[in-house]
């Protein structure tokens, strides 16, 4: 039985790979040996170079042909077309890139600099947008909950993939921004609850400093429904310390630039 499943499996393997390999066939043979309208890249380019470049163009933004390129009534790729405002704004893509490399990373001074790519700035997004900015611009429009969805949402589509960067730092900076605005609901909801999920000492201590926010109930469970079998640190978590500014004292140099707000958040905390 285990062997029939073992090959069950590697079937369906192979059926994935042959249907995608059909999937992107058409578009890879519609490919002409000769090009018009090409404006950026070399106009005596080779088959085999254009192909990789597009190719690495569609994986950086994860995306297919039809993305920049139309389609004709027959659904064949229109190539030369200029229909769609993503090519053009390919192109001003392409000019950025090699003016970076060019103007810029060429006289760093190492013999062999890193080039920027495409893939550098997009990691498979079409919009090469950080954590924390789609995040606040949730909060403005919809609101916490709607933000804390959306993390939530975002983290089960893409982590482990490197689209977005789930660990501390996005969230300390969104955190540090809604301080400024005076949101402190909003901060204790996004850098409370999230931050301490696998509860290391630093979480727990900046977490305790956000949930003491005036105005801020204890209950957590009742801060936007998202508190739920997360606990307030106790003394012995905090490190049995005796005074509270000693222990972020101890961690300062991580939380620094959020440090002096959350110290005012926090003080009217217990002992």
């Amino acid at each position: 039985m285990a062997i029939r499943r073992l090959q069950l499996g590697r079937n369906a393997r192979w059926v994935s790979l042959v249907v995608f390999l059909l999937a992107i066939t058409p578009a890879v043979a519609q490919v002409p040996d000769k090009f018009t309208n090409l404006q950026v890249l070399p106009k005596d380019i080779s088959k085999n170079d254009l192909q990789a470049t597009m190719r690495s163009f569609a994986f950086a933004l994860n995306v297919r042909c039809p993305y920049c390129h139309a389609q004709k009534a027959d659904t064949t790729m229109d190539f030369p077309s200029d229909d769609k405002d993503t090519k053009k704004t390919a192109r001003v893509m392409l000019q950025m890139l090699a003016a970076i490399n060019r103007d810029y990373v060429s006289k760093i001074g190492k013999p062999a600099p890193v080039q920027v790519e495409c893939a550098t700035c997009h990691r498979g997004l079409t919009q090469p947008r950080l954590l924390n900015a789609v995040l606040a611009e949730t909060i403005e429009k919809q609101g916490i909950d709607g933000a804390v969805k959306q993390y939530h949402d975002l983290r089960s589509q893409y982590y482990g993939t490197g689209q977005y960067d789930f660990g501390e730092t996005p969230l300390n900076q969104l955190t540090e921004s809604l301080l400024a605005k005076e949101k402190n609901r909003e901060a204790v909801a996004i850098y409370g609850d999230e931050l301490c999920r696998q509860r290391s000492n630093f979480r727990l201590v900046v977490s305790h400093a956000c949930h003491v926010a005036p105005g801020e109930r204890r209950d957590r469970e009742s801060q936007s429904g998202l508190q739920q079998g997360v606990r307030t640190p106790s003394r012995r978590q905090l490190g049995e310390a005796t005074d509270r500014r000693a222990v972020f004292a101890q961690i300062g140099i991580r939380i620094q630039p959020t440090l002096s707000r959350l110290e005012q958040l926090s003080d009217n905390a217990v002992g």
